[in-house]
């Protein structure tokens, strides 16, 4: 039978309930094939674009399989969610929160205050939510609690094997009784190496694929740009950029903390009656969810290091700037993926230096390296001195020109645009 409805994918009562108060009238393609495999038991990696309907892929068959137990009497089943950052865990137990509210079930999260967070909070959880570190420190707190994970979702899996993550990742796994675990994972992204990682952290579990068209790619209704410049240009150009060609809210991606911060700086003097806001690693918690929930209320621009790319939804985004083109594939294809969501439009500008040659060559590498995708890469050209000058008139549409004076040169506006000859696009197969 055709799935066209979530009543169609024999969800309980109360999950479809929970589909209508939130107004998701239809399941996603991602949905489709994910829940009724995870409803069957089967280790599950799910592999679909940014804005896919990922989470509740997992997340509605969880809370029916946790409910299907509790009817068979094994109340202390649990499940566990990981994820790479605090960020993720919040983002993610606001979702469950209000699914579980309708299932009855109990979910717990390393996102909440820990003073509200005890041992028999943690122990009585249906659910339960954190990083990986967090996850075994909990092993380790309360007594038993390994024991009756029957569940375990690793979502943005790919940033979990990361080198970053690995080693923690592996350890909280390991430490669960994986022959009696039903596995889910979940990710925009997936190289082929990291077939060997998963097969270390989860040895002699093999998932079923669930791949979407789109994975590994930037959202279809994304337009990407290029600007040419100098380091020393960036500054002046993002200024021109929000001033002259970019409206609605925004984010402004670099790699350093202290670029951010600069950028930040810079913003708020030139820009006094606009919102900006600044996230990274130097700021508690506390703190970057406050900045989060701000952007989120009021709009205003975000600069932000790489942090707020993986998997965080903001409605209505309109652009993002890479100030500084990151380093790897994976973080280009998530940055990119903050906007264009929900069927909604979205610009990407690039911002690049003859340094960042280096830096495609090795996102093109990673291309190459998918074993799910086929994709094309990303087709940027060398420049030499003299030919920057000239391309940077050529290289913008809706954005601004630079011409070469005095060493890094002057902005001036331009009333001829033409779109980007080799823009780092990452194109459907």
């Amino acid at each position: 039978m055709a799935v066209v409805n979530f009543s169609d994918l024999d969800l309980m009562a109360p999950l479809l309930a929970y589909t209508k108060e939130n107004e998701f009238a239809k399941p996603t393609g991602t949905q489709k094939q994910s829940i009724p495999l995870i409803l069957s038991g089967k280790h599950t990696l799910v592999l679909a674009p940014p804005a896919a309907g990922k989470t509740l892929s997992y997340a509605l068959p969880l809370c029916q399989l946790l409910k299907e137990g509790e009817e068979q009497g094994l109340y202390e089943n649990t499940a566990i969610i990981l994820l790479p950052t605090k960020e993720l865990v919040a983002q993610v137990y606001k979702v469950i929160k209000g699914m579980t509210h309708f299932a009855k079930l109990r979910v717990r999260a390393s996102s909440l205050p820990m003073k509200s967070l005890t041992k028999k909070d943690i122990d009585a959880a249906d659910i339960l939510i954190a990083t990986p570190n967090k996850m075994s420190t909990w092993f380790g707190l309360v007594p038993n609690l390994k024991e009756n994970v029957r569940f375990v979702v690793l979502d943005e899996l790919d940033d979990l094997l990361t080198s970053s993550h690995f080693k923690e990742t592996q350890k909280c796994v390991a430490q669960m009784p994986l022959s009696r675990v039903q596995v889910i994972g979940s990710s925009a992204t997936w190289e082929g190496q990291m077939d060997e990682k998963l097969g270390t952290v989860l040895p002699g579990i093999k998932p079923a694929k669930v791949v979407m068209d789109g994975a590994n790619c930037v959202p279809i209704k994304v337009e990407t740009y290029n600007i040419y410049c100098h380091a020393g240009e960036k500054l002046k150009l993002s200024d021109a950029l929000i001033k002259e060609r970019l409206s609605g809210p925004g984010i402004i991606f670099a790699n350093r903390k202290s670029q951010v911060k600069e950028i930040y700086e810079t913003l708020k003097k030139d820009f006094p009656r606009l919102r900006v806001n600044q996230i990274h690693g130097d700021l508690e918690f506390k703190e970057r969810k406050k900045v989060m929930t701000n952007f989120r209320d009021e709009g205003g621009i975000l600069v932000g290091s790489d942090v707020v790319a993986r998997g965080i939804d903001i409605k209505g985004l309109n652009w993002i700037i890479n100030y500084d083109m990151p380093f790897e594939a994976e973080f280009y294809i998530h940055r990119s993926g903050r906007v264009g969501r929900h069927g909604s439009k979205g610009m990407v500008v690039n911002l690049v230096e003859q340094r960042d040659m280096a830096i495609i060559k090795r996102i093109n590498q990673a291309i190459e390296q998918q074993s799910i995708l086929k994709i094309d890469p990303v087709k940027v050209r060398e420049l030499s001195d003299k030919k920057k000058s000239a391309t940077k008139k050529a290289a913008v549409k809706k954005t601004t020109k630079v011409e070469k004076k005095s060493g890094y040169g002057a902005l001036k506006k331009s009333t001829k645009m033409k779109r980007v000859k080799g823009t780092p696009r990452f194109k459907r197969r």
